[in-house]
């Protein structure tokens, strides 16, 4: 039933429904705080959302911005190894061609070198007994000289393949002499086909942050790795694992980003703002906010990345014009980003180069990669604002940003790179027009020595013939004694130059590789034994005691006869000499079990030799000034004239002598496999 209410002032009464009834103020609240829940609810839950699109952003930021820098610091390691193989390939042509040596020109070389690569420890040289003989720079690796490389099987069997297929090899990630790790690479030397050691070359990998220069903050931090030995790492936000090929090594480099602290999107700040701002129904002025926040620090974000980057990069539209050119770009081209912006990029590339880099770019552009090298940099080219040209490296990529397509360029100046290969080239061409002179002068050289002595020896042989005649008086007495006193200088003054002649043409001829070897199976003790007979006399005058032959009489070896037997005749004569009156002289030969040659010594036990002595044997012309050989004349050429024979019957002669303990001469020869 409809009940009827009357109102104070005496209204028609109103009829109402039936039932429960809330007054009208308390509907209102309850409506009021549904509304201002709902809104309240709203403006949380934008937000939350503004602040998650904010975190994502960002995150999306930090994700391009670190993949761009890790593509970059990869490139830039890959290029510095590059370029390390390539001059390290040109400096081990020099020395294996004989332009320069470590007496000649390596120093030159190898500061050149390391001007342009900082991150080089040392540059060496190692003999064929795997001994450090040479160092650059001096100063800081003098400890490193005299060191044996390969105490370890790895690095021996490392030496052995480099020496074996003539190509170089590089370690792993290695402990250095001079602290640190890095990465040490062999290159084989063989001169005139003969293994004469290795170039060797040791750069840090350690302190990869501190070489490159490209690195732009200290964010990141990179490892090299040798395999899959990687370090463990905690707390990593970002991380890129490149493959790094170098020579006959793969390592991976590894670059991280520890996590940092993003501002949380939770806070009660954005909470009460968010409240503040539903309540006063201002939900679409808090989105574009936000937004407009997100962009600005996108946009700052982004032209922080570009203002810092040491390289320089250019981008462009898929309409071909600049939108992004950074500071490092202004100073490559000296132009500035206000007058750059909206031009094509032809106008930084020299005319003659536009459709070669047009084919790159539009080939690029219709392919699947994301990135890729342009070319060699020897043919990219750039051109600054006062027309000057200049060889350029250039990485391409390309990306989408807002629905828009985007290809940047990572360029670098390659001006400095290319003066040194033009100057290592320069000093390769004087360096073989000087050895070129120095062959020319030491083949007259020859020539000359070999002519005068041809015709010096003709009358010798005459005044021997006259004056052996006439100290034999065979056409009748000479009755003045003193004259027969005379004539018997006269025969050993001539007998004697004679042979020093005889030893100046054989130099001469083995010197200019006419002396023909045949190298034939030789029965060792028949030619020692018939030398030692020859020497007897000789060791009787100096009281030297000459020791039983100690020469298997079947030992049956590869050699020429006649080089053998003048070999053995020289060695023989300078230890009856070097030894001294009391002394001893042994001559034997020996085979280890399994060995494919035999051991040919022979040694005294006179005072011995100086190392500074011991650097002098075998060079031409020079003797050894010393008390017990006083009495003897000669030309100084039979150690090095042995040498030359030693080294045409694939052997050398090796020395060891200490001054109190004799010296001994060793000369390894093939076994026969006749024997």
């Amino acid at each position: 039933m409809a009940q009827i209410s009357k109102h104070a002032d005496g209204a028609k009464p109103t009829p109402k429904k039936a039932g429960r009834q809330v007054p009208p103020s308390k509907r209102n609240r309850l409506m009021g705080f549904a509304i201002g829940t709902a809104v309240l609810l709203v403006g949380l839950a934008i937000t939350l959302y503004v602040s998650s699109a904010t975190r994502q952003s960002a995150e999306v930021a930090d994700q391009l911005r670190f993949d761009a820098d890790a593509k970059r610091i990869f490139n830039d390691i890959k290029d510095n190894l590059e370029a390390h193989a390539s001059d390290l390939n040109v400096l081990q042509k020099m020395l294996r061609d004989g332009v320069i040596t470590e007496e000649i020109g390596f120093d030159l070389a190898a500061n050149l070198i390391q001007g342009s690569f900082e991150d080089f420890v040392s540059i060496n040289l190692i003999d064929e007994n795997n001994q450090i003989v040479h160092v650059w720079p001096m100063e800081a690796n003098k400890d490193a000289l005299g060191r044996t490389v390969g105490q370890t099987e790895t690095i021996r069997d490392l030496l052995r393949a480099a020496r074996d297929s003539d190509e170089p090899r590089a370690t792993a990630i290695v402990d250095l002499f001079q602290g640190g790790q890095g990465i040490v690479t062999y290159h084989p030397l063989v001169r005139d086909e003969r293994f004469i050691g290795y170039l060797s070359t040791v750069f840090r990998v350690s302190d990869v942050n501190g070489t490159l220069g490209s690195i732009i903050s200290d964010q990141y931090r990179i490892n090299i790795h040798a395999g899959t030995d990687l370090e463990q790492l905690i707390d990593i936000k970002l991380d890129r694992r490149f493959l790094l090929p170098f020579m006959n090594q793969k390592f991976e480099l590894h670059i991280v980003q520890a996590a940092t602290e993003l501002p949380s999107s939770h806070t009660s700040s954005h909470l009460v703002l968010g409240l503040i701002l539903s309540l006063l129904a201002s939900m679409f002025s808090i989105l574009i906010y936000f937004s407009l926040s997100s962009s600005r620090r996108a946009n700052a974000m982004l032209s922080e990345i570009l203002h810092l980057a040491p390289t320089a990069i250019v981008s462009i539209d898929s309409g071909g014009s600049i939108i992004v050119f950074n500071p490092a770009a202004e100073k490559m081209f000296q132009r500035t980003a206000l007058e750059m912006l909206g031009q094509p990029m032809d106008i930084l590339i020299p005319s003659e180069h536009h459709k070669q880099h047009a084919h790159h770019v539009e080939e690029f552009k219709n392919s699947s990669v994301d990135n890729r090298m342009m070319g060699d940099w020897r043919v990219i080219h750039g051109q600054r604002a006062d027309g000057t040209k200049f060889p350029v490296l250039a990485s391409l990529g390309k990306s989408r940003f807002e629905g828009l397509e985007v290809m940047s360029a990572v360029l670098r100046d390659m001006t400095e790179e290319t003066a040194v290969q033009v100057r290592l080239k320069e000093l390769a061409d004087e360096s073989r027009k000087q050895a070129r002179i120095a062959e020319e002068a030491n083949t007259a050289k020859t020539m000359f020595l070999a002519s005068m002595s041809h015709e010096l020896r003709t009358p010798l042989n005459a005044v021997l013939g006259f004056s052996d005649l006439m100290h034999n008086e065979v056409f009748g007495p000479v009755k003045n004694a003193k004259y027969q006193e005379y004539i018997a200088d006269i025969f050993s003054s001539s007998k004697m130059l004679l042979e020093l002649i005889n030893d100046i043409l054989n130099y001469a001829k083995i010197e200019s590789n006419a002396y023909d070897f045949e190298l034939r199976p030789v029965v060792v003790r028949l030619i020692a034994a018939d030398c030692l007979r020859q020497f007897g006399p000789m060791a009787n005058q100096c009281n030297v005691h000459i020791e039983d032959l100690k020469v298997p009489a079947d030992l049956v070896v590869m050699a020429d006869a006649r080089a053998l037997r003048q070999v053995l005749t020289n060695l023989i004569s300078n230890a009856i000499k070097f030894t001294g009156s009391g002394g001893s002289v042994r001559v034997e030969c020996v085979t280890e079990p399994g060995s494919s040659s035999a051991l040919l010594s022979v040694s005294d036990s006179g005072r011995g030799m100086t190392p500074e002595q011991l650097k002098l044997i075998g060079q031409p012309f020079v003797q050894l000034s010393d008390s017990y050989v006083s009495g003897f004349e000669g030309s100084g050429l039979g150690l090095a004239i042995s040498q030359k024979l030693a080294e045409g019957m694939n052997s050398r002669l090796e020395f060891d002598s200490q001054i109190g303990h004799g010296t001994v001469v060793k000369l390894s020869l093939k076994l026969s496999e006749s024997r």
